[in-house]
């Protein structure tokens, strides 16, 4: 885990700065009552360390970014008085890493930064940063509180819990779990091994048993980490208090509607995603309307909701610009090796072959164009797929298919 093993090497050089030359001054220890603040800490994807060195406390405090992270560190005094913890010095660091993980630069913003550490009566760690207001409305959690549920990417994907959601990027294995009510996301930081195996299935013969194969190797792989999501779903009460709403409004309020589903004899389903969370909603239009829609000859946002009940996590909780409490960064890019998945070609070549004709060069050119990272993988899944199609694969009807997460990959179910 890259934050962690910095987050080491980094407190080591406030160590060295505080240690004293062999023969000299001799500090006083650690008052007891402020050995509660001392270990690791965690507050969704920012990470602290405190620790007492030589007669005072040092901190380090990290938040990850998609090119690097972001650092405080602080040495800082403990005060009885206040059972807090006042820093007597405040250096920001942002760090640049290049796309391997290896590290490139470090920028000083400012090194005279302040802070205070306390705790709260859950025993959360406060971080007051008096600079720049970082720390607002963080509540950290001993790391010693977030030994992982699973040891082993297997025995996520094998528990009750698990919801079918798992995705591979481009460094990483994402699952999402069930567990005593909440919803847990599991990070596993891919292998050499592992990237190999994942990148070999779009150019294999038989896809299917590479994609076995691939998640076998998976599955041996320990969790790195994982994070509890703390956003919660809308009640049913809020859900409810929708009806006779527009699609169209809902999206101005942060709504996607990517899917919808219906048949002469039932009812006519939009599944609307908020955040990390999906919903279904049927509609108080009739079939024609709805064939309408499928034909291209009405908005969906014009259709207004009836009823609507919580499905369960979204794609979105895969996704680790979201962060656990329903706040999104956006990184500039992904990085290389991701670029969507199977599924997002099928969905291409289905809606190609419905207009009658297929370019797959065409199709070839817009993509690599798009990914040129990715070209020769995305070269084999087109062959791939035009073979499929060509064989006689049949192609879901318009506006029929359920929705199975967008893009993501449903790992582990035959």
């Amino acid at each position: 885990m890259k934050n962690m093993i910095v987050l080491v090497l980094s407190l080591a050089l406030i160590i060295s700065v505080l240690a004293p030359a062999q023969g000299e001054t001799v500090y006083p220890p650690m008052p007891e009552e402020a050995a509660v603040f001392e270990g690791s800490w965690q507050c969704d994807g920012t990470f602290a360390q405190v620790g007492w060195y030589e007669g005072a406390f040092a901190i380090l405090v990290i938040r990850e970014s998609k090119s690097g992270q972001t650092e405080w560190q602080y040495v800082c005094a403990y005060d009885a008085d206040s059972a807090s913890l006042r820093s007597v010095s405040g250096v920001m660091n942002n760090v640049l890493y290049d796309e391997n993980g290896e590290y490139v630069s470090t920028d000083t913003v400012y090194g005279d930064g302040a802070a205070v550490f306390t705790l709260d009566a859950e025993g959360r760690l406060i971080w007051q940063d008096e600079k720049d207001d970082a720390g607002k409305d963080l509540r950290f959690e001993k790391l010693e509180n977030f030994e992982p549920p699973f040891k082993t990417v297997g025995e996520a994907m094998d528990s009750e819990g698990y919801t079918g959601l798992a995705s591979s990027f481009e460094n990483c294995f994402v699952i999402i779990v069930e567990a005593d009510g909440s919803y847990l996301r599991l990070v596993t930081e891919l292998d050499e091994t592992a990237e190999k195996l994942g990148k070999a299935i779009a150019k294999a013969e038989n896809m299917s048993a590479a994609n076995g194969e691939y998640i076998a190797y998976l599955k041996t792989l320990p969790v790195t980490y994982f994070e509890e999501i703390t956003l919660p779903p809308m009640s049913q009460e809020e859900i409810d208090a929708l009806s006779g709403r527009t699609i169209a409004e809902l999206e101005k309020e942060g709504f996607e509607a990517p899917f919808h589903r219906g048949s002469g004899s039932g009812d006519i389903s939009f599944f609307l995603v908020k955040d990390l969370y999906e919903y279904e909603f049927t509609v108080n239009e009739s079939y024609e309307e709805y064939q309408l829609l499928c034909e291209d000859k009405v908005e969906p946002g014009i259709f207004t909701l009836k009823s609507g009940r919580l499905l369960g996590p979204s794609a979105n909780m895969l996704d680790l610009n979201w962060q656990p409490d329903g706040s999104h960064y956006e990184y500039e890019d992904l990085g290389a090796g991701y670029f969507g998945s199977s599924s997002d070609f099928m969905d291409i070549f289905a809606e190609a072959l419905r207009g009658g004709e297929i370019d797959p060069e065409s199709l070839f050119s817009a993509m690599a164009e798009a990914f040129p990272e990715n070209a020769d993988e995305i070269q084999a899944y087109i062959e791939k797929f035009r073979e499929m199609y060509s064989s006689g694969m049949a192609l879901p009807e318009a506006g029929e298919a359920e929705s199975d997460g967008g893009d993501t990959a449903v790992f582990g179910e035959d």
